[in-house]
């Protein structure tokens, strides 16, 4: 009768206890149970039902998930060997690091692929990017690996990295797709570096030439196109004159070795003593 009525009252523990001095273990582990006594329930299932505390130890961490407990679950799913979802509750509750070392034992990873990415996409964040460069690289995710050095603005380690992963022609696609997002947004330089390190200096002169930037312009053709440097000064010149920026297309008609052009040019517009300065400094 006193059992009776502690089930009635969901006074599962007490009734579990008085159930256990009774020796009827059975019924005591089904109140421990009813009742998320799982301390109790744990510690008489390694006495009379050891098969029992895995899952009992599972049941404890699903309890405590379910309560927001997540920290405190982890080391409930590790006992009862649910790896997965130790790791989703290392995630859940922001312990990193402890994610990575469950993720570290987790054999198939295909089973947990997007729980690589959470981690390699956290680290990252934190600019811990030698670990997320292991746990993308761990799962397969190269092109995540990449596009954080990408973002981070390291170059060089993007290259290697997409070079040993990728086909050719996939580095040269996600260079230049990203050469062209920092090109959008003005960042002009970081754009010149993905070009040039896919082998695709003319997209980078022609960019510097549409945001008239024609000292960089001139920087890179002088580098990949010498044989073509004094016909590029000399189009550059006639381009500046046509707009009337006549010293700076003195510059590149001096650039292209004719001095003789930027005289006649200052002539046609009667602008006698700039002709003759040209002449006098550059013609001797």
């Amino acid at each position: 009768r006193v059992v009776a009525a502690l089930l009635k009252g969901e006074h599962f523990q007490q009734a579990g206890q008085l159930y256990e001095a009774t020796n009827r273990t059975d019924k005591a582990l089904e109140c421990y149970r009813r009742g998320h006594a799982y301390a109790k329930a744990v510690e008489l299932a390694r006495y009379v039902s050891p098969k029992e505390v895995v899952i009992l130890e599972e049941q404890w961490g699903d309890y405590l998930s379910n309560n927001k407990q997540l920290d405190a679950a982890i080391s409930h799913y590790i006992e009862a060997g649910k790896t997965v979802k130790a790791l989703d509750a290392a995630l859940g509750s922001r312990q990193w690091k402890k994610a990575v070392q469950i993720i570290q034992v987790i054999e198939d990873t295909s089973l947990v692929a997007k729980h690589y990415a959470q981690l390699g996409r956290h680290f990252a964040s934190v600019k811990d990017y030698k670990l997320a460069e292991q746990l993308f690289s761990q799962a397969g995710l190269f092109r995540d690996a990449i596009e954080m050095y990408i973002h981070a603005g390291d170059w060089d380690k993007a290259h290697t990295l997409a070079t040993r992963y990728l086909e050719p022609d996939q580095v040269t696609r996600i260079f230049l797709k990203q050469g062209q997002s920092l090109e959008a947004v003005g960042k002009l330089r970081e754009a010149e570096k993905l070009y040039v390190a896919v082998d695709q200096p003319d997209m980078a002169i022609a960019m510097y030439k549409a945001q008239r930037q024609y000292d960089q312009m001139m920087r890179l053709v002088k580098q990949y196109h010498s044989d073509l440097l004094a016909t590029t000064h000399l189009h550059l010149a006639q381009q500046l004159e046509s707009e009337g920026n006549l010293r700076a297309a003195e510059s590149h008609y001096l650039g292209a070795d004719q001095w003789k052009l930027a005289v006649k040019m200052y002539r046609s517009l009667d602008m006698w003593e700039e002709a003759y300065r040209v002449a006098k400094t550059a013609g001797g």
